[in-house]
């Protein structure tokens, strides 16, 4: 259903699968407010497409929030409308990924995207989005030790530690089409395993039975 959905929104049946990561997100912990346009891993930064896929229940409490509409606004839009001033060089280090800091209390105007097991949705790379806790929530402390974060995660992967509501567990998945360039950089974290893309061929829903 993934690629099918993906191969419309970028009118081709050939996909190139550039990124895949599972990820556990804490409560209190999650990434500011972003979009996954990566400057520094693609020669074409529009041409792409970001997927989450849910592992676990994704409630208001762990959900990731979006700003429906953001993904038509430059820079300058986004700053008047919303309080989103982008950071200084965020667009320009390895990966290219620019983040904004908000001046104003717009949560208002995000979305919480909530998913059951197994559910999934697809945004442009442009649509500004986040996992971080709004700052009028419950107050959870954010955590900062890496370690600690790390031995949690490893924890839950063997069974030790049940997820509950303060983690959302999520497979990331990246699309673009095989006339883009993927920079080496987009495989740099992975080193020395030789990571590549994966070439995806699209099977029509009506002929997949």
């Amino acid at each position: 259903a993934i690629v099918e959905r993906v191969s419309k929104i970028l009118s081709t049946d050939d996909l190139t699968l550039w990124h895949s990561n599972l990820f556990f997100a804490m409560l209190g912990n999650g990434i500011s407010r972003h979009q996954d346009v990566h400057h520094g891993l693609l020669s074409d930064t529009d041409n792409h497409i970001s997927v989450h896929l849910a592992i676990n229940k994704v409630t208001h409490e762990n959900c990731l929030s979006i700003i429906p509409g953001s993904h038509k606004l430059d820079q300058e839009d986004l700053k008047s409308k919303y309080g989103l001033e982008m950071l200084k060089s965020s667009d320009s280090g390895t990966y290219g990924v620019p983040f904004f800091r908000l001046n104003t209390p717009i949560q208002k105007y995000f979305y919480k995207i909530l998913l059951n097991p197994g559910e999934f949705f697809i945004f442009h790379p442009r649509l500004v989005h986040t996992s971080q806790r709004n700052s009028d929530s419950l107050g959870y402390q954010q955590i900062q030790d890496t370690t600690k974060r790390f031995l949690t995660a490893s924890s839950i992967i063997i069974g030790q530690i049940p997820p509950s509501e303060w983690l959302r567990v999520g497979l990331g998945i990246r699309f673009t089409t095989p006339n883009v360039k993927v920079f080496p950089a987009a495989f740099a974290e992975t080193q020395p395993r030789n990571d590549r893309c994966v070439l995806i061929k699209s099977i029509p829903e009506s002929h997949s039975g």
